[in-house]
């Protein structure tokens, strides 16, 4: 209750934004990671989830770009890898649909379709449609992640490395166009450069195991097919209100735009 409703988390914010500014960097954008989750359902008279009992993100967000206007940054972290509405094949045995749905980084896939849904929320909140956009984390776990609890990541393949591979692949290639006449991201970052331990769990979003690797993923004998190339070297962080918490590490980013 402290958080939300007597507005413990806006303070809290505020305070970190007076630390930085009297360290001499007022001009530093400032953000903090969300989720999908707390979109408020299509036709709501509010853009974001404003519910006492779980998270008033709408009045938040207010407060923060009513206050910090263009400095603030609305970050989306987006995995459509623990994403409950992906379901298996008709067969009930494996996942190809749902691999390819969620691999899908043209201007009408999954991760470009939440970015307009978030854009819409965003433009109503704020009366803006080319408001400051970040994902500040989106890939996929090899090996299966311990807090995957959905239908789907029992099929054997959602899992492989050849997902991770072909989800990467689609990652390294979006131009971030988002379709619809938006305005994309301006940075993006993937989850991550290595496996890393968050909460005492144990996570396998990287392209290698740990710092001592030698090898990706991606070149191993579980993989076949040719591996991806490319992408920027970059790191992200940011703390998650509306669900799966971020974890530290370094990974491949890119963006577009200026960087204030």
């Amino acid at each position: 209750e402290d958080l939300w409703v007597n507005g413990q988390f806006f303070s809290r914010v505020m305070k970190r934004v007076k630390d930085l500014d009297d360290a001499g960097f007022q001009h530093v954008q400032l953000t903090t990671a969300m989720t999908s989750a707390v979109f408020a359902p299509a036709g709501n008279a509010k853009p974001f989830m404003d519910d006492p009992k779980r998270a008033l993100v709408n009045t938040f967000l207010q407060n923060v770009t009513t206050t910090l206007k263009d400095r603030w940054t609305f970050s989306w972290n987006i995995y459509p890898y623990f994403d409950p509405n992906l379901h298996l094949d008709g067969n009930g045995k494996t996942c190809s649909t749902a691999l390819r749905t969620a691999s899908d980084f043209s201007s009408s896939g999954y991760v470009p379709s939440i970015l307009v849904a978030a854009r819409e929320r965003m433009a109503k909140l704020t009366g803006s449609s080319k408001d400051r956009m970040w994902v500040t984390e989106t890939g996929w776990s090899s090996p299966k992640a311990k807090t995957l609890d959905t239908v789907v990541g029992w099929c054997k393949d959602w899992n492989s490395a050849e997902a991770l591979r072909d989800y990467y692949e689609g990652f390294l290639a979006w131009d971030l166009d988002i379709g619809n006449g938006d305005v994309g991201p301006e940075r993006v970052f993937f989850f991550s450069g290595r496996d890393t331990t968050n909460f005492g769990i144990r996570e396998y979003f990287g392209l290698i195991p740990d710092c001592n690797s030698t090898q990706c993923k991606l070149n191993t004998s579980t993989c076949s097919g040719q591996s991806p190339a490319g992408g920027g070297s970059g790191s992200g962080s940011g703390s998650d209100e509306g669900g799966r918490g971020s974890g530290s590490g370094s990974g491949s980013g890119k963006g577009s735009g200026s960087d204030e």
